[in-house]
């Protein structure tokens, strides 16, 4: 009962990585197809016909991505939830301190060791 959470994030990650994958798939179809002959009626329908069950199969992970999430309204915020609410307090505290380095690196180790002339 207390495991059941993994076999569902489980399958929410599988549903997630469909829906990525085919919509890559079809965009990147769909921007070649585009390239290769322009946008008109013609291309739209030879793109449906090669690419008809990607985009079908994007549209149905992302159903069951919606099927798979929590259900809207308010949540009580008890010891079912600690663990949740903490894990999410600890990932904003790190991408603060990835910010931190990165702002660091990019922004203001140039004034420590600037560059020399351009030749």
């Amino acid at each position: 009962m207390g495991g059941a959470w993994v076999g569902r994030a489980v399958i929410h990650l599988l549903f997630f990585a469909v829906a990525v994958v085919l919509a890559m798939y079809s965009t990147l179809g769909f921007a070649h197809a585009a390239l290769a002959g322009g946008i008109n009626w013609t291309m739209v329908a030879a793109y449906f016909g090669s690419y008809g069950l990607a985009v079908a199969g994007t549209f149905l992970a992302v159903g069951g991505l919606r099927l798979l999430g929590m259900e809207h309204g308010p949540v009580d915020f008890d010891a079912r939830n600690a663990d949740d609410v903490e894990s999410m307090g600890l990932y904003w505290h790190f991408v603060d301190i990835v910010w931190i380095v990165i702002f660091t690196a990019v922004y203001l180790l140039e004034y420590v060791f600037p560059a020399g002339p351009v030749r």
